[in-house]
Order: C-alpha cells, then structure tokens, then sequence
C-alpha cells in the first residue's frame, strides 16, 4: 500500500514521468502539467534533457497525460512574468534550458539507431513541436490539434527550417497564420507519419513500449495506421499561390490582390481570412518570422548556427519589443483583452527593426556566449552517445 501511495505521489508531484520498459534502451515519458495543458518549464526542459542525454536511451516514447494536450508548449504564463517583473536571469535561463533541449531532441534523431516516437494526443502548439518535429515517428489521432501561434504571441516561431521546407508553402502558411491543422490533416501536411484512431493510441503505445529498434517501430504502427491520401489537401493550391516566398512587400501585394479580386471567390474568402489571422498578429513578429524563414533557405548557415540565430532572435523579441508582452496578456492572463501593438500595420515595420531583432546582441552578449557554450557541449555529448551506441552494435555484430 505503502509503494501504491508513493507511486502516485510521484505521479501527481512529477511533471515529467519517466517509464522504464521491457528492454532497457527503451523508455515511455510522460507529460505530467494537466493543470496547464503540460505546457513545459524550465523544470522539465532540465528533465527531458537528462532523458535524452541518457547514453542508454536509444528509443524515447513520449505522449501528454490525458486525453486534451500532448503539450500546449512553452509555459509562457511564467514567461510572461519573467518580461513583465524584468526577471532577466530567469528569462535567460527559461531560453537557454530550452533551445538546449530542443537542440538534444535533434540531435537524437540524427543517431541512426536512436530515435524519438511522439504521440500527439491532443493539442500540439508552438514549443512542444520544436521538441518533437523531427522525431523518426510521429503519430496523430482525430483528437490532435497543432498550430504555430507565435505571431499571435508577439514571438518567434519555433523550429522554422522545418516548417520552411514543407512542400507548397504549407509551413510559410503555418506559421503566417497560426490556422489549426488538424487530425489526418497532420499527415497530409507532413506534421506527423501516421494517423492512428484515438481509441486505439492505448494499445498501440503498449506494443511500442515492447519493442527495441525502430524498425519494429514502424512495423506495429503500421499495423494500427489508417492510409491516408496526403495529396488531398484543402486549400492547397490557394496556399501554394498566397504563401509563395519572395520578399516581403511582394508577399504581402500578393495576398491583399487576391483577398479583393472577385473572379475566384473561393480564393477571395481563403485570402481574407489569412490576412484576417495576420493583421490579427503582432506586426513586427509578422516580419522577423518572415525574414527569419527567408534565412532558413541560406545554405552557407549550419543547423546549430541557424538555432543560435533563432535563440537570438527570441530573446530580443522579448527585450526590444513590447509585443510579446501584449500577446502573452491575452493569451495567459485575459482571453479578451485586445493586444495594444507596437505598429498599426506590416509596412510600417522598418528594415531597422527588424535587423537589430535579428542581430543585436547589446543586452544579450552574456546569453549568446552562453547558447554558443550550451550547444557546443549538447553536441560533444551527443557524439559521445553516437561513439556508445556504435560500439554496442559492433559488440552484437
């Protein structure tokens, strides 16, 4: 009775839920914040660092408790705080815990034998997806709801090399608006690789939780996987056309043409709903994650120099504009609050603005050696693991 007692102590205590399985180099993790839609803090980025570090962990499964959220992302009501009380250190540590872990669960995925298999249960939103995106299995249900709702937040957009590659501009789409995509829509637009009922997700991540290489992995969710036709998309010609990238002030005629043109009035009532979710956004946001996606597609930048960029960038969002303040206080404090904006419309968004977001490190000299530290050693490690994981396979052969 005694160790029932203390096991759900630990479950109701633990924000991060770590499950040993049948063979040791696999383990199931649990997202334990229901009271916040297990919305992630600095506490469990720490967390799901240790488990990904963990040389031993070759097959990490990870899923939200209950049946609402896989993650809703970053805690951003503590974010909030930290900007609105100026509590720098705790901003600084709330980023660096984060694109530290972010920068794990890639790397993990780079490892040909390792892998992360994401669940999505429930809802999917901003940080959470950065973690999970480049998981060699992602599995979606009817129930899953993702979206990038940074530019709503007066922030930037996670993981946007990923989103910037999707095919005909459904990322651009993605993370312009911060429309929903949802359930066998996730496969369709490349956001997971299989569709499985919810009622099944159960079972299936039982047999998951059995098995000890990947490629049984995808045997099983083949097995419970629906087939799903991803060339029927809705909208997509339309979004291939308004999300086309060129640079800014053509992107943006572009769609206001096409939201008050009248010979294709389905076209018309798609155009103005985009520009309706846009002017709904922080501007400035609007146009550092615009030129942050144009950056994306610079092949002379690595991927770990693309992620300190975007560490960067994140940072100043929060410290050279008053927008993310604006965006969180509606978002975490009053759901009917009208953001008051730095700038009224895109255009008035000048060049200088958003190169000193992009590129300013006069309050963050400190931060940015910090990232360049934190990545340096997140990549040492994982060559480490890589060199373990490599010997293991050569004392099996």
């Amino acid at each position: 009775m005694e160790r029932v007692d203390n096991l759900n102590k630990q479950i109701k205590e633990d924000k991060v839920i770590i499950k040993k399985c049948k063979h040791p180099s696999t383990v199931s993790v649990l997202l334990n914040n229901p009271k916040r839609l297990n919305s992630l803090d600095v506490h469990m980025f720490k967390k799901l660092n240790d488990v990904v570090s963990d040389f031993n962990h070759k097959i990490i499964i990870i899923r939200g408790v209950g049946d609402k959220a896989f993650s809703c992302g970053g805690d951003v009501k503590s974010l909030h705080k930290y900007i609105t009380q100026k509590d720098d250190e705790s901003l600084m540590q709330y980023f660096d815990s984060e694109f530290k872990m972010d920068y794990a669960y890639f790397l993990q995925n780079q490892i040909p034998n390792c892998a992360l298999i994401t669940i999505y249960n429930g809802i999917a939103i901003g940080g959470s997806i950065t973690m999970s995106i480049y998981s060699k299995i992602r599995i979606c249900s009817e129930n899953t709801l993702i979206s990038l709702p940074e530019c709503k937040n007066g922030l930037l957009v996670p993981s946007i090399q990923y989103f910037s590659n999707l095919r005909d501009n459904l990322g651009v789409y993605l993370m312009m608006t911060g429309d929903f995509i949802k359930g066998e829509d996730c496969v369709k637009y490349g956001l997971a690789d299989y569709f499985v009922e919810h009622s099944k997700l159960v079972d299936l991540q039982n047999e998951l939780e059995m098995q000890e290489n990947l490629e049984s992995c995808h045997k099983i969710c083949k097995k419970y996987a629906q087939n799903i036709d991803v060339n029927q998309i809705r909208n997509k010609e339309y979004i291939k056309d308004l999300f086309q990238l060129t640079d800014f002030n053509t992107f943006w005629q572009n769609i206001n043409q096409k939201a008050s043109q009248n010979q294709d009035l389905k076209l018309q009532k798609f155009a103005q709903h985009c520009l309706k979710q846009m002017n709904l956004s922080s501007k400035i946001s609007i146009r550092v994650n615009y030129s942050m996606i144009l950056s994306s597609f610079d092949s002379s930048i690595s991927f770990n120099q693309f992620m300190l960029l975007q560490a960067r960038s994140a940072i100043n969002l929060t410290k050279l504009s008053t927008d993310c303040q604006e965006g969180l206080k509606k978002a975490v404090i009053d759901r009917n609050y009208i953001p008051q904006w730095s700038h009224e419309t895109v255009e008035s968004v000048s060049q200088q603005e958003i190169d000193q977001i992009l590129n300013d490190e006069t309050q963050i000299q400190s931060f940015t050696r910090q990232m360049i530290q934190s990545f340096d050693d997140v990549n040492n490690l994982f060559i480490q693991k890589q060199n373990y994981q490599n010997k293991l396979i050569d004392s099996i052969i």
